[in-house]
């Protein structure tokens, strides 16, 4: 796990952190590579090609290295970028969702499709070469060894505040490549350390009725993208935002109320980070009762009048689509049928017919959440009408 600072890089805008699995380790070997992420406190063995990335376990080994370790190298060699990470699982169907994935890949194809200007390439080769020729210079024109220590400072503060001034301008300029198709986005809000996701961690022991891997990872087979909104303070939510902002990308807002105090965030939710959302996808468990779900959503501003009975109407287990104050609201009781335990808690399920059934209400869902409202049209892709997803393929 690595916590990103706030000082933004190319590679890391818009990170709050981000979670490798078994990842491997770069040594970079030329002056023109950057490292980009490390993993510090690590142990090091040789590649075992012939086991996946978890087993055999390492043990200590006294060929073994330990310390800190690059996980993703940057270098250019000639006219041409090279990015290289540690992990291609990070980037896998059931990871891709995670906080940071989608915002370190985008930033690294941004990066790689850059490309530099020839001329500016040149100014700073021969504005780098002036400056170690006039440090010379000035150290050969001098014999006072108290002016060599003098000049030797005064280049280390130089070139440490133009790194500084560079790394500034650098963080101002940073941004996520605009979309250049039409695309859907459901966003789950959800805390950093919710147990039910592990999202901080490796492991969870949340019961499966808490967890929604599965549904998430799904709600990618319905063509939406599918990403985490982190509702902590300060984390970042700059994905988020800027396709909210995008002419051609529908976006909806996802919450998944478990427990009656989970209606404390949706009502800060609804406040704050959500203020401005008009899709919201809202799954309750059994354990909130219909009065006291109609009165969060009162409160938080979501559904007034007619539209509470409308909410009402979905208990004990069912869905309804509420259309409230511009937003429309998609509200699923009893929820826990779509948790992982029903819906097959390991990524390589097959579905059996009442699996598949689950999944096809699922589809359903999101498909609904994205139709244009009466009278509106829209960029995004629609769903097909009466179409049936794909069955996975045998494991």
């Amino acid at each position: 796990l690595i916590d990103i600072p706030h000082r933004s890089t190319p590679f890391t805008h818009g990170m709050t952190f981000y979670k490798f699995r078994g990842p491997t380790s770069i040594q970079p070997t030329s002056l023109f590579t950057r490292t980009v992420m490390t993993v510090g406190h690590s142990k090091a063995l040789r590649a075992i090609y012939s086991v996946n990335n978890f087993y055999p376990p390492p043990h200590d080994d006294p060929k073994m290295k330990t310390g800190t370790f690059a996980v993703a190298v940057a270098s250019r060699f000639g006219s041409g970028r090279v990015a290289a990470f540690a992990d291609s699982t990070i980037f896998s169907n059931f990871e891709i969702f995670y906080p940071g994935k989608y915002e370190y890949l985008l930033n690294t194809l941004d990066w790689l499709n850059h490309e530099d200007d020839s001329m500016g390439a040149f100014l700073q080769r021969c504005g780098l070469l002036a400056a170690f020729g006039l440090l010379i210079y000035l150290l050969v024109a001098t014999s006072s060894p108290r002016r060599w220590l003098e000049i030797l400072v005064a280049a280390l503060l130089t070139g440490w505040l133009a790194g500084v001034i560079v790394r500034q301008v650098e963080a101002r300029r940073v941004a996520f490549p605009e979309p250049v198709s039409p695309a859907r986005a459901v966003f789950f809000a959800s805390k950093a350390d919710e147990p039910a996701y592990g999202l901080r961690t490796f492991t969870t022991d949340a019961p499966y009725e808490d967890r929604f891997d599965v549904f998430v990872q799904w709600v990618l087979r319905t063509g939406a993208f599918s990403a985490f909104l982190l509702t902590d303070e300060g984390a970042h939510t700059d994905l988020y935002d800027h396709l909210r902002s995008a002419e051609n990308v529908d976006t909806a807002l996802a919450f998944i109320a478990r427990k009656p105090e989970d209606l404390d965030q949706l009502r800060a939710l609804a406040k704050g980070r959500g203020r401005s959302a008009t899709r919201w996808l809202l799954l309750f468990s059994n354990t909130i009762t219909a009065e006291a779900a109609a009165a969060a959503l009162n409160e938080a501003g979501l559904a007034q009048g007619a539209a509470l009975e409308q909410v009402k109407s979905a208990w004990p287990q069912r869905q309804v689509l509420v259309e409230s104050g511009g937003r429309r609201l998609e509200i699923v009781a009893g929820a826990a049928r779509f948790s992982d335990q029903p819906m097959g808690f390991s990524e390589k399920v097959t579905p059996t017919p009442v699996q598949r059934a689950l999944f096809d209400e699922a589809f359903g869902l999101v498909d609904a959440l994205f139709l244009p409202a009466t009278g509106v049209t829209t960029n995004a892709p629609q769903p097909v009408a009466n179409a049936t997803p794909p069955i996975p393929a045998q494991p």
